[in-house]
């Protein structure tokens, strides 16, 4: 599970008086969860923008090993000052829609939002799986991945090596494209690199805004839908893609396919990727 929560209370108040510590902490969702139906176990991450993403990563570990038969996912994260205000200390919000990938981007749209997921360890014909996690550290800077996407290929090469899944079998990559100039140059290059022309490429964050620790679980969410209704997503403001060489999608698209992928880069070089594939399984 993951829990983001960040309140405003004591900036609007000027005052702890109406704080609760409770409110504050990592496992705040986990532990109300727990109280609430008793859960035999609870992790909770926070590791930025992918937070959600490895929550969802270690439900496939812990189920892979046979540890959990199930497994319930919480991606959340809610807007604040400090938020807001911190990326808008680094030059990087939109004053308009937010646009990746696009030549005119001007930036990011921070916001809010709730996921769940229940994942259960056996399949059912025709139900989406997630068939791979792979995890990267690039650690190129702080707060700008590589400018190649080194650790984007490498997260996403994990994630493939799972199931033995081969780049030109991916159908769809729900990119994490914020609409920011380092962020998409970066992952537009490692797609080209590992995928060339093939698959089909899309930021939903263009319809959601970017919903921080929240993003991996809603954007796999997108994913597992996508695959359910064989519908590829679009990014709904591009217009004039920066990369010329990928394949974008600008408006829902009816293909069938099997197997799609869900990027989620953080802070520091912390990256993610989520593989997602219909079961073939009776």
């Amino acid at each position: 599970m993951v829990c983001n929560v960040r309140r405003k209370f004591f900036f609007r108040d000027h005052s702890y008086a109406r704080v609760d510590p409770k409110g504050h902490i990592i496992h705040t969702i986990a532990s109300s969860l727990d109280e609430a139906y008793g859960f035999k176990d609870d992790i909770s991450f926070s590791t930025a923008c992918t937070s959600s993403a490895n929550a969802l990563g270690y439900a496939y570990e812990v189920m892979k090993k046979g540890v959990y038969q199930r497994v319930l996912v919480v991606g959340f994260d809610t807007l604040s000052s400090t938020t807001v205000l911190g990326f808008d200390a680094l030059g990087v919000l939109s004053t308009q829609p937010c646009r990746p990938f696009d030549e005119a981007c001007q930036g990011m749209n921070v916001s809010e939002g709730i996921a769940v997921l229940l994942l259960e360890h056996a399949p059912t014909k025709g139900c989406v799986q997630l068939k791979g996690v792979g995890y990267s550290s690039d650690a190129h800077h702080m707060a700008q991945p590589s400018p190649h996407g080194e650790g984007a290929i490498k997260a996403m090469q994990n994630a493939l090596a799972c199931e033995g899944v081969l780049p030109e079998e991916v159908a769809y990559i729900n990119a994490h494209g914020t609409g920011t100039q380092a962020n998409d140059k970066s992952e537009a290059c490692a797609i080209e690199t590992l995928f060339g022309a093939q698959p089909f490429v899309s930021s939903t964050k263009s319809i959601t805004g970017h919903t921080l620790g929240a993003a991996g679980a809603l954007e796999a969410i997108v994913c597992a839908m996508a695959l359910q209704k064989q519908i590829i997503p679009p990014s709904t403001a591009l217009q004039t893609p920066e990369n010329k060489a990928l394949q974008f999608v600008y408006e829902p698209y009816s293909m069938p396919f099997r197997y799609a992928l869900s990027n989620s880069l953080a802070f520091g070089g912390n990256n993610t990727s989520l593989l997602f594939g219909v079961c073939d399984e009776d």
